[in-house]
């Protein structure tokens, strides 16, 4: 089946920084500089043959950041599948193709995922289970326009069920090694980044 077009608007960035104060306000209590606002449209990058389409609107390195620049700024390499920036914040819009569905995986993050267009089914597991056994039962969420769902570290995955390309706007913070407690104990069971299950 081929994979029908992304009509989706094209994502234009606005980037508004402080321009430096002029030599001749310095002495000036209060005094505020310009601002540079600079716009772009933003390409998409496919991925998963296709299915998937990534538009990286902007990243940092570490939180608390740096407001300092200004002019065109480069994004940081975000290694791996380029979801989690080590110490930082990534974020980006991510676009599921029509009758995609992806397979059950977790990154070591916070994941704010703001559903723009289309509707789109979150999959968690709704039990317990082990993985050598097989799947356990598998929970589904429909997820529409205005929802914000804030992941923290789940299993999980997604289905397109529609004929219509989905937008999510993803705020994907790095986060510490991801654990759960241990029902009637002190212990934790640590949750390593997953892919495929």
């Amino acid at each position: 089946m081929s994979i029908p077009e992304n009509r989706l608007p094209i994502v234009r960035r606005i980037l508004a920084s402080n321009l430096p104060l002029p030599v001749t306000l310095s002495t000036v209590t209060g005094a505020e500089p310009a601002v540079e606002v600079i716009s772009d449209d933003l390409s998409s990058l496919p991925i998963l043959d296709g299915n998937y389409s990534k538009i990286s609107i902007f990243n940092h390195g570490s939180v608390p950041t740096s407001t300092v620049g200004h002019g065109k700024l480069e994004l940081e390499e975000v290694p791996g599948a380029g979801i989690v920036l080590p110490g930082g914040a990534n974020i980006y819009y991510l676009d599921i193709a029509p009758g995609y569905s992806t397979s059950i995986h977790r990154t070591t993050s916070v994941d704010y995922m703001i559903f723009q267009t289309g509707e789109v089914v979150l999959l968690t597991p709704d039990e317990a289970f082990d993985p050598v056994a097989g799947k356990g039962k598998i929970e589904e969420t429909l997820c529409k326009p205005g929802d914000i769902l804030v992941q923290r570290a789940t299993l999980h995955g997604w289905a397109n069920r529609t004929d219509d390309w989905v937008r999510i706007l993803c705020v994907v913070l790095d986060a510490k090694p991801t654990s759960t407690e241990i029902q009637g104990s002190n212990e934790r069971h640590l949750l390593p980044e997953v892919w495929d299950v």
